[in-house]
């Protein structure tokens, strides 16, 4: 299977940075680079909040802040609809 890994003893496990994000670990930004929110393990950073992936698209992860404020313009934004 596209972005596992298999160790030999019956163990598939979930390639960490390659960007395809199965349930495994919490992220998937498609790099092993720590501070930009999806950690070089695949967790996610303090302060920071991430859309879970796919096997077709990676994590996409912003600060915290960032996130909150976007959700709560969206949910504004519809309310004047």
């Amino acid at each position: 299977i596209t972005g596992t890994t298999y160790d030999g003893r019956g163990y598939c496990g979930e390639i960490c940075g390659d960007g395809i994000h199965y349930l495994s670990v919490p992220c998937d930004d498609g790099n092993n680079v720590d501070g930009d929110g999806c950690s070089a393990d695949c967790f996610v950073e303090p302060h920071h909040r991430c859309l879970p992936g796919t096997e077709h698209f990676p994590s996409w992860c912003v600060e915290a802040e960032i996130f909150e404020l976007s959700i709560r313009t969206q949910i504004y934004a519809r309310a004047l609809d």
